[in-house]
């Protein structure tokens, strides 16, 4: 059942409280006894530390939710369900790189959410696409706006590049394809290692496309 749903059915369960005495709604109260007695909760108490435990998901709408995906199956199937079981208005959308699907997109735009999806080889003409836009140049002295970070612990420095554009006039066929399409990400995160018998370090880095 949809939470909206649920939250409707609820919500007309008469409160026979004293008016005077109230300090949150009924329909809530419900809501989170059930949501804490499907996470095993056994009592009161535990009610109790569940809703207090958990504020954060509260406030920020967090939903969660999960299906089994069938044997002959896979993700790709199983997301539109998940999807269809999800009050997503309003809500970011993020999946790996499985998930990056032109039908997925347009199911989560149709909910009245947003989406932030991986790019990998699944989809080809979009990943070269990134890989022309993004050159190791542009990375180095990117052009867009960007922003970066670095951290240091342990004997290593990572560093975190994040550079986000618009869809550029050369590449706008694909706004036509994935609906919602509105931005270009690139993640960019470079790990020195610095050994201490050695001068120079060990650098690993990885780059990760994504787009909304």
């Amino acid at each position: 059942m949809e939470l909206k749903k649920l939250m409707e059915h609820i919500s007309i369960i008469p409160d026979y409280r004293q008016a005077w005495k109230v300090e949150h709604k009924l329909s809530d109260i419900l809501l989170l006894t059930i949501c804490a007695v499907i996470s095993g909760a056994e009592g009161w108490e535990d009610i109790e530390d569940f809703g207090e435990t958990h504020p954060d998901s509260t406030m920020h709408s967090l939903v969660l939710g999960q299906i089994k995906t069938d044997e002959k199956s896979n993700e790709i199937t199983a997301i539109p369900e998940l999807l269809n079981m999800m009050d997503i208005k309003g809500k970011i959308i993020t999946t790996d790189a499985m998930g990056c699907q032109k039908d997925i997109a347009e199911k989560i735009q149709k909910q009245g959410g947003d989406y932030l999806f991986a790019v990998k080889g699944n989809q080809g003409r979009l990943n070269k696409a990134f890989e022309e836009k993004f050159p190791l140049k542009e990375l180095n002295n990117p052009e867009h706006d960007s922003y970066a970070m670095s951290e240091k612990s342990h004997g290593r420095e990572e560093i975190r590049l994040h550079i986000v554009c618009d869809v550029p006039d050369e590449l706008i066929d694909f706004t036509f394809e994935w609906k919602g399409l509105k931005k270009l990400c690139v993640a960019v995160s470079f790990r020195s290692i610095i050994a201490e018998q050695k001068k120079e370090p060990e650098i690993d880095g990885q780059i990760l496309y994504q787009f909304c």
